[in-house]
């Protein structure tokens, strides 16, 4: 295993050493478990970006009722709750009507 030295901002550093003291674990087994997800995410993203732009290439395209419901199922996986999902959609399509105009 490799060693690193890292500045962690003080509520940064608080936070998960409460949380490695909540679940039973060594701090540094939560960083590292933290920065294995974000890489992973961050390859995740890279992916999908990779897969859209040869989509676009090649001349594809989603229609607005999937990319509709692909969004809506991005996240609820974020564990956000069909009420709040509501209020978003209202206030995304509020602020499009504004910059936009109404959608007829």
């Amino acid at each position: 295993m490799h060693r690193t030295t890292l500045d962690v901002p003080d509520d940064l550093n608080r936070r998960y050493m409460e949380l490695a003291q909540q679940i039973g674990r060594q701090p540094e087994d939560v960083m590292v478990n933290a920065l294995e997800a974000y890489i992973f995410d961050i390859a995740a993203e890279d992916a999908r970006i990779v897969v859209a732009r040869a989509a676009v290439a090649r001349g594809d395209f989603l229609e607005a009722v999937d990319a509709e419901a692909e969004t809506e199922a991005n996240i609820a996986t974020l564990g956000v709750n069909p009420e709040r999902r509501a209020a978003i959609r209202t206030e995304v399509e509020r602020a499009m009507d504004a910059a936009y105009g109404p959608c007829e």
